[in-house]
Order: C-alpha cells, then sequence, then structure tokens
C-alpha cells in the first residue's frame, strides 16, 4: 500500500485500473493497493514524477524502495 500525495482524480489519470486498488484518502491524498507484480515493479510504479509518495506496507516493498532510490541517485551523479 502506498500514500500518494495527490487527488485521486489526477492519480486515475496515471495509473491503469489493472495496477490495483485506488481509493482517495481525504482531498489531496490518495492510496494506492497494488494487486500483483514484483515488489521492485511496484517501487519503480509509485515514484512519479512530482508527487510525494510515501509506502503504508508491506515493509518489503519499503525495502524494494532503498536500493531503487539509491540506483536513481547513483545514475544522476554519473552523468
Amino acid at each position: 500500500m502506498v500514500r500518494l500525495q495527490a487527488p485521486l482524480e489526477a492519480v486515475q489519470r496515471r495509473v491503469e485500473p489493472t495496477a490495483g486498488q485506488l481509493v482517495a484518502d481525504g482531498d489531496d491524498v490518495c492510496v494506492i493497493t497494488a494487486g500483483t507484480g514484483s515488489l521492485e515493479a511496484v517501487a519503480a510504479h509509485q515514484a512519479w514524477p512530482g508527487v510525494l509518495s510515501s509506502v503504508v506496507s508491506p515493509p518489503q516493498l519499503r525495502a524494494a524502495v532503498h536500493p531503487l532510490g539509491r540506483r536513481t541517485v547513483a545514475s544522476a551523479d554519473a552523468g
């Protein structure tokens, strides 16, 4: 489960319905619960430009986000 700091309507335009269940969590926040897929794919999918996100659960997804972030920073620094 990932909490996205963006209105539901804005995220719905960017997410395929098969990506998971997307629900509003207030006016400018929504939550997506991924249906299937690898944790690394889910981690990469939640890293959208301009949208802050936080992993709610499971802990394994949180662990998958860290190496993705390190690789992203390393690729930016390599150029």
